[in-house]
């Protein structure tokens, strides 16, 4: 119990730093959660989560900017604008 908590206490501030950073985010998937987002790995390999068509975006290279942070994920919305690639 205690180290869980140690491990989750640390995860989130590891991630708390990534709040407001624009990323790229490789898009693996589509959440299973939630169909109208995609999921993807950052190049630090945080997993994230945004809004996205998975038929669009799968294997592409996608600017995002950190929105929200979790222990284990993070949630961005897409840069407009700018194309995958």
């Amino acid at each position: 119990q205690v180290i869980n908590e140690l491990v989750r206490e640390h995860a989130g501030e590891r991630s708390a730093r990534y709040l407001g950073a624009v990323e790229e985010v490789l898009v693996e998937s589509a959440n299973p959660k939630n169909a109208r987002e995609v999921c993807g790995r950052t190049r630090g390999n945080r997993v994230t989560f945004f809004a996205g068509s998975i038929d669009e975006l799968k294997g592409k290279l996608v600017r995002v900017q950190i929105t929200q942070t979790h222990p284990f994920y993070l949630r961005a919305a897409r840069i407009r604008g700018e194309e995958p690639w």
